[in-house]
């Protein structure tokens, strides 16, 4: 539903958070690069150096961290390590980091 005084269009702004599977696609390329001993996962020490490119603040990529690391295992698998791109990069598009 439409409220009143709405039109369809600005019904339907389209979510910053969403992924498209272009995105996804090549945020999987960024995993073959960053996983550098291509044992599966992004460990911290990888993470590190690949995320350090994005130039955000130190505090900021520990933040895109604690939420991308689900499971808490210190590494990033490919699913968390899709998220940990796109926080950097919607983060680097002025869009900030959810608490």
């Amino acid at each position: 539903a439409v409220p009143a005084g709405a039109t369809n269009a600005s019904a339907q702004v389209a979510d910053p958070w969403s992924l498209s599977p272009e995105d996804k696609q090549r945020y999987q390329g960024f995993f073959a690069q960053a996983d550098q001993d291509r044992d599966g996962f992004v460990s911290g020490n990888e993470a590190t150096q690949f995320f350090r490119m994005s130039q955000l603040p130190s505090q900021v990529l520990g933040k895109i961290w604690t939420l991308s690391d689900i499971d808490t295992d210190n590494r990033l698998d490919p699913v968390e390590f899709t998220i940990a791109v796109h926080l950097v990069m919607k983060r680097r598009e002025g869009i900030l980091v959810p608490p």
